[in-house]
């Protein structure tokens, strides 16, 4: 009985009538439970007296007379409640206050019998019923109505009518299909739906007068649909489809307009101006399109008309339309194992054909070579003139290299290589590490490179090498990182070059169009003026000139540029038969092995803790929060005795020596620079700086010399404070 705030909410009372017997075979005079507690007692007492030292150790085990007599007294309870009468009992039920009735016990009994019924038919006949149905036919159809959305509500008018709108929202989902299956051979069909509906009223109803209202019906659908054969056997599945025979909709959107008028519906026309009405389709697949519709009403420039949707019916779909040409598709994975030569090969072969009057088919397959762990992948697609392999392999061992492993990559297409990756990599008892990448286009002439080394010995040195030939040009690059205890270096060489006039078969001529441009330039003449572009320009070089020789007394640095300038006659420069281009660059930083030895005094430096009258212990008082089960109890520390230390030492590594150095040379400039610096200390501590850099130009503003060496600093005794 369950009572809520004083009043009674659910209340379950049993009254029954002829359960004496029941209670007697259970707890009278030689019932069950009093009979068997007496005979295990009766045991317990025999086990534990056969374990005392007088009468040795015995086996522990149930005897046969327990087990018969606890046996017996259970068929005798269960023969006395076969002969007495069946009990009388009633059920009283109450919710919430409200009195649900009674029931007695044969009907308790048949509410539990027709309940175990229903749960059998629900959770095992049905759904056995259901699979059997699916899978023993292919028209079953399941569907389902719900509405999810009911609405409505009114608004006065002028004329006392009230005018009512009402919205009701409806979806439908549904299958269609099922299964079959027979010995090496099966059916599928499945064809699902959906679609969504809308229904708007808006009107005018007086009951028993008037019933005139606008109706719109707006529609969401998708469907689809799935029909295959499949056959197999040991080394081969083939998949049958057919080709769809009419037009599916993958998804639909429309609308319609209906008036209602005295219990009569008629369809409210489309308004004919700016109407669209128009299909557009594309290829999808062989022997199928694409096609979008879009029909619709735009009364956008007529003033009178309704807005959209209520401009007539509109219809947006989204389509798949059978061309007619092909019947059926067929796709097909078979599986072979055969010999070529001596070794043995493992093949798939996967195809896919479309059968009718416009005949296609694409076909793949994979063959492993078990002797040479080889992969080969072939596709041929007949209609777009496509033939490609695919090879994978991998590299075997070499005897003198036992640590090499690698995989190759080759793409054909008609037998003629197009692509060859290759990847290589070694390690040798973590020392000796290398990886390689190569890359081949044979139908460019091009190929590439990437390799890497790495040594760890005494010596830690990384090597990266990167080659690339194309047509005419070539490219490579180095770059090497060492490394030991006295000094680390970086080097880096790049040297790239390309014959121009071979690859330029016409660059003579592009030369020679290109001077005529600037000719064709400098002789245009100034507007308002007599003098042409060219004589502004040589002036205004002449000009540079004397301004050059005005600074050159105040800054001697640009006598070099005295000798060197020239009024150039405005010509391009004549075209190299090759283009190169050099670079050679080196960074190295020698370590220095002395180091600065610094102390800090510290506050309180050989204070003990004794002297600092530190506490020899700490106690911590027990903290008790009950509300959170929280409870510490109280804890003592002794920390151990310390002294501080006076100073606190550290060093510094002394600067070392740094040598920085690059030469770049090319068909137009030439720059060459080195600088070092640092510490060349031998007996006295001494540093050294000195820089050198030259360049060279058919330019001759652009070629310079630069180089300076700073006195070498000599310190013979350094004080800190």
């Amino acid at each position: 009985m369950v009572a809520y705030v004083g009043r009674l909410v659910n209340a379950v009372n049993f009254e029954g009538d002829g359960f004496e017997p029941v209670v007697k075979s259970l707890f009278g005079e030689k019932g069950l439970v009093p009979d068997t507690f007496f005979k295990l007692l009766d045991w317990s007492r025999e086990q534990i007296s056969s374990l005392r030292p007088g009468h040795g150790r015995m086996k522990r085990q149930v005897s046969d007379d327990l087990v018969k007599g606890i046996s017996d007294v259970f068929q005798k309870l269960m023969e006395d409640l076969r002969s007495s009468e069946a009990p009388e009992a009633v059920a009283y039920f109450e919710l919430l206050g409200t009195e649900m009735g009674y029931m007695k016990s044969n009907q308790i009994r048949d509410a539990l019998e027709t309940l175990s019924m229903y749960h059998h038919v629900l959770f095992k006949m049905l759904p056995t019923s259901a699979l059997f149905k699916l899978t023993s036919g292919l028209d079953n159809e399941v569907f389902a109505h719900y509405i999810f959305m009911e609405t409505g509500f009114a608004l006065p008018t002028l004329a006392g009518m009230p005018l009512k709108f009402s919205l009701t929202g409806v979806v439908a989902p549904g299958a269609k299909g099922g299964l079959t299956n027979s010995p090496y051979m099966g059916s599928l069909s499945f064809m699902p739906s959906v679609g969504v509906e809308f229904i708007t009223n808006m009107g005018v109803q007086v009951p028993e007068y008037v019933e005139a209202r606008l109706q719109m019906l707006t529609t969401l659908h998708h469907e689809s649909s799935l029909n295959a054969k499949v056959t197999w056997d040991r080394n081969q599945i083939k998949v049958n489809i057919p080709a769809p025979s009419g037009n599916t909709e993958l998804f639909r959107l429309s609308n319609k307009v209906l008036s209602i008028s005295a219990g009569e519906s008629k369809m409210v026309p489309s308004l004919m101006e700016d109407r669209t009405d128009s299909t557009e389709c594309q290829p999808f697949i062989t022997g199928l399109k694409l096609c979008f519709i879009s029909k619709y009403s735009n009364a956008a420039a007529t003033n009178q008309a309704p807005y959209f949707p209520l401009t007539g019916e509109s219809r947006f779909a989204v389509e798949i339309q059978s061309m007619g040409d092909v019947s059926e598709y067929v796709a097909s994975l078979s599986r072979e194992m055969f010999k070529e030569g001596n070794e043995r090969v493992t093949a798939l072969k996967l195809s896919v054909k479309a059968e009718g009057v416009d005949a296609a088919e694409l076909m793949a397959s994979l063959k492993y070579s078990h002797n040479k762990n080889t992969v080969l992948t072939e596709f041929n697609i007949p209609d777009y003139d496509i033939e490609a392999g695919i090879n994978f392999s991998l590299i075997k061992n070499d005897p003198a290299t036992s640590a090499m492993r690698g995989i190759t990559i080759d793409v054909t297409n008609k037998n003629v290589p197009q692509l060859s990756l290759t990847a290589r990599t070694r390690l040798e008892r973590m020392e000796v590490a290398m990886l390689q990448l190569q890359m081949t286009l044979p139908s460019l002439n091009a190929h590439g490179s990437i390799t890497s080394t790495l040594n760890i010995d005494d010596i830690t040195i990384l090597d990266i090498a990167t080659n690339v030939n194309l047509p005419e040009t070539t490219y490579q690059q180095k770059a090497s990182l060492r490394y030991d205890d006295n000094k680390i270096q970086l080097e880096l060489k790049t040297d790239a070059n390309s014959d121009i006039q071979k690859l330029i078969p016409n660059a003579e001529d592009h030369h020679r169009q290109l001077q005529q441009i600037l000719d064709d330039l400098l002789d245009q003449r100034v507007a308002k003026t007599d003098m042409k572009l060219r004589h502004i320009v040589t002036k205004g070089i002449e000009a540079v000139n004397i301004w050059i020789d005005k600074l050159t007394a105040q800054f001697p640095s640009l006598e070099n540029l005295r000798s060197k300038r020239s009024i150039s006659d405005l010509t391009l420069p004549p075209l190299p038969e090759k283009l190169f281009f050099l670079y050679d660059g080196l960074f190295q930083y020698q370590f220095n092995k002395d180091r600065l030895v610094l102390s800090l005094p510290l506050p309180l430096g050989g204070k003990t803790s004794q002297e600092l009258d530190f506490p020899e212990q700490l106690t911590f008082p027990p903290i008790d929060l009950p509300k959170i089960g929280l409870h510490l109890p109280p804890l003592t520390v002794k920390p151990p005795p310390f002294t501080v230390p006076e100073t606190l030492d550290f060093s510094l590594p002394l600067l070392g020596l740094v040598e920085a150095s690059a030469i770049i040379d090319s068909n137009v400039y030439t720059w060459e620079g080195s600088v070092s610096g640092g510490n060349n200390t031998v007996d006295v501590p001494s540093y050294m700086l000195h820089y050198k850099i030259k360049a060279q130009s058919p330019l001759c503003l652009l070629s310079y010399k630069l180089e300076d060496s700073s006195n070498h600093l000599q310190v013979s005794k350094v004080t800190l404070w």
